[in-house]
């Protein structure tokens, strides 16, 4: 739980963050390039100056985040994945899959469970409107697009 923490100008490139807790936190000018940003909570997150190129947003919970522009947005990948609107989550147990194959080598396995955390939108056609604004604001758009390759 990294909710509310000064991250100011921290260099954060390539960090792996994946379903963090970052409500809240004050992020002013910090470097996201290329980090796995996939299902965080950066709601009310102060992102004045990110940089987000080619970072993955896909599932990430952006909702009221604060100082965050369309061109901010746009250099980074899946964004159109993100959540922009109050939100509910949703817990999954994704090794349950799993559980039937390890029998066998049941001994060796300590019990370390992978969970999923899924952003679902109270109001998915807001966010849809969210996405499609964002998408609409031609003078965001970057001139070059992020090298989205390694989230695909």
């Amino acid at each position: 739980n990294l909710s509310k923490v000064f991250f100011i100008g921290a260099d954060l490139n390539e960090a792996y963050l994946n379903g963090a807790n970052l409500n809240g936190a004050n992020m002013i000018g910090i470097k996201f390039t290329k980090a796995n940003l996939g299902g965080v909570n950066l709601s009310e997150a102060n992102l004045d100056g990110a940089n987000l190129d080619g970072a993955n947003l896909r599932g990430a919970y952006l909702f009221n985040a604060k100082n965050l522009r369309n061109a901010q947005i746009k250099l980074a990948c899946n964004w159109k994945e993100a959540t922009y609107v109050k939100s509910t989550i949703q817990e999954n147990n994704i090794d349950t899959l799993f559980e039937d194959n390890i029998d066998t080598i049941s001994e060796k396995i300590i019990d370390t469970r992978r969970f999923e955390f899924q952003w679902i939108p109270e109001d998915q056609q807001a966010n849809q409107e969210r996405i499609k604004e964002i998408e609409q604001d031609k003078d965001s758009d970057p001139e070059n697009l992020p090298d989205c390759s390694q989230w695909e």
